[in-house]
């Protein structure tokens, strides 16, 4: 605690440290020293430092032994990533909110610190620094920290989780940052001209998604047997990679293709005895290398003179969703047939009021 006299206005102000362990100065509003000093004491403000000082003791002592030793922030992270993967998340999942964890130990130089060094006044600044970034990208953050310090929690690495303490300041966002990203199907015309030119694999890929509304990941990790089984040779069966759910799609129905995909699987050379893509099963499995095909499929689409503002992979999911609701489809069908647990989710998809 120091008690300083301005030179500017000739009064004195007392700075102290808070609990948080950041210093403050408050105003006292007198130039009579003595005077500065009461005020000091009556507000008990040397005390308050001291309690405030054994309150970051007892923290960082509550950590150490609970830990068994003082850990760094960059040892519970990589428990943190082992808890992840034990939990059978997926690596891209685990690899984009361990890359934002990084960032926010990074940038406040803490890495290699204990964890009660990460303060709420730390997460605010980085929600909320002005970078441009938008409302769901903060929102990832706030996500990834969260997971963390949950993680560290149980643990009994710590007893809070600042990121429970702090908000994002939409105030401080731009009209832009808040919008999300543009709901982009294609058109039939559009799905044509794609058949009509896109190169092997992305042929395939272009009429599985239009014709089942997959994702390109669970595109990637289809399996011969998703198509040949002998109780339902007629029926796609697949469990999808993001939530597991088991999807069964009658491709001789005319809003499957009627037949067609059988057509486009018979194009696919048989290059392993599992997988019907196995290269690109290779990419999916590498948080690295999975955005080769968005930027391969950007590529083609800039080609074609049909690149616009979110249009990609998963539009193709949009445009089966719009069809098929079009079609008369209800959205608790369409809800089964795309792996969605509740239609509402389904409801986000269908674009055919906008179109």
């Amino acid at each position: 605690m120091k008690i300083k006299k301005s030179e500017a206005t000739g009064k004195y102000s007392v700075q102290y440290m808070t609990s948080s362990g950041k210093y403050v100065t408050k105003a006292l509003g007198t130039s009579d020293r003595k005077e500065a000093e009461m005020l000091v004491r009556e507000a008990k403000i040397e005390q308050l430092e001291k309690l405030a000082k054994i309150d970051g003791l007892q923290k960082d002592a509550i950590a150490s032994i609970v830990a068994g030793k003082k850990l760094k922030l960059s040892s519970i992270l990589k428990e943190w990533r082992l808890y992840k993967e034990n939990l059978a998340q997926s690596d891209n999942t685990i690899y984009t909110q361990e890359g934002m964890i990084t960032r926010f130990l990074k940038d406040n130089n803490i890495l290699d610190k204990g964890i009660t060094s990460a303060t709420p006044e730390l997460v605010k600044k980085f929600l909320n620094e002005r970078d441009g970034v938008s409302l769901s990208q903060r929102e990832q953050r706030q996500s990834s920290l969260k997971s963390f310090f949950k993680f560290a929690i149980a643990a009994g690495y710590t007893q809070k989780n600042p990121v429970m303490l702090v908000a994002i300041d939409k105030s401080k966002l731009s009209h832009k940052q808040k919008e999300e990203r543009p709901k982009v199907a294609f058109k039939r015309a559009e799905y044509d001209k794609l058949m009509r030119h896109a190169p092997y694999f992305f042929k395939q890929a272009i009429a599985l998604c239009w014709w089942t509304g997959l994702r390109i990941v669970d595109v990637c990790n289809l399996e011969w047997d998703c198509f040949d089984a002998e109780s339902d040779p007629k029926t796609l069966t697949i469990h999808t990679q993001k939530r597991d759910v088991r999807v069964c799609l009658p491709i001789e129905d005319p809003l499957i293709g009627g037949g067609f995909l059988i057509d486009i699987m018979q194009q696919i050379d048989f290059d392993d005895p599992v997988y019907c893509f196995p290269e690109q099963r290779e990419w999916m499995s590498s948080p690295k290398s999975r955005s080769k095909l968005s930027l391969y499929f950007s590529r083609i689409l800039q080609r074609l003179e049909m690149y616009e503002e979110g249009k990609g992979w998963h539009s193709l999911r949009r445009s089966f969703v719009t069809r098929l609701k079009r079609e008369g489809k209800t959205l608790e069908d369409i809800a089964i047939w795309v792996g969605h647990s509740d239609s509402k989710t389904t409801e986000k998809y269908d674009l055919s009021a906008s179109q």
